[in-house]
């Protein structure tokens, strides 16, 4: 009997802090590179913003949290966070961030502007020949979030996002709502887990977007 309750307590243990759970952790998801169409619509993306709300000890693990109250109203880090790490019990541990230099907002505005590119659209910036006359495109960002769910045997990591994409074109002119979502079963959160989980949403928004960018055409 004591030799099963100590293989049980290992096995929290590893499922527990399966990487360094207490501390804060740097991140980075990726998106697809997608080339610029030569023809096409021409679109430039002039807003981007991140309208998250985030809590010091919410009442749910999807919603955004940070361990010090005191960042809570700096964007220079909210916009930077994307996760929450939790123990074996749900408690909230360390914060999962994306790298110095990079943003929630940078991010998303990279997967809008790939899938535009996917589907047939061209991106154009500031510097590049008919910009004043191309398509504006806002962007809010609702929801960019990154949570685990303990469970004894087995853990669940999941993001969801939702974007509000305002466009002069049909089916956008009053905000379109565009998700993204991804979950894993694992036995054990690792470093490297958060970035997978993330570039998969991305992926899954990017697929939604281009989608409904195609059905509007």
């Amino acid at each position: 009997m004591n030799k099963l309750l100590g293989c049980i307590t290992l096995a929290v243990v590893a499922l527990t802090f399966g990487g360094c759970a207490t501390s804060r952790s740097t991140v980075m998801p990726t998106v697809a590179a997608v080339a610029n169409p030569t023809e096409g619509t021409a679109i430039k993306i002039v807003t981007v913003v991140d309208q998250r709300t985030f809590e010091h000890k919410p009442s749910d693990p999807s919603i955004p949290s940070l361990g010090s109250e005191s960042e809570l109203a700096n964007p220079a880090i909210t916009n930077r966070a994307i996760g929450r790490k939790r123990g074996g019990f749900g408690m909230a541990l360390g914060d999962v961030l994306l790298p110095q230099g990079q943003t929630v907002t940078s991010l998303v505005q990279d997967a809008v502007a790939n899938a535009y590119r996917g589907a047939g659209y061209r991106v154009l910036t500031k510097d590049t020949e008919g910009f004043d006359a191309a398509i504006p495109v806002d962007v809010k960002i609702k929801k960019f979030w990154c949570w685990d769910t303990p469970g004894f045997w087995q853990m669940s990591l999941e993001n969801r996002l939702e974007v509000v994409i305002t466009a002069a074109q049909p089916g956008f002119e009053n905000g379109a709502t565009v998700d993204g979502y991804a979950i894993n079963h694992l036995m054990a959160i690792f470093e490297d887990e958060w970035p997978k989980i993330a570039t998969a949403s991305l992926a899954d928004f990017n697929k939604n977007l281009q989608i409904k960018l195609k059905q509007k055409k």
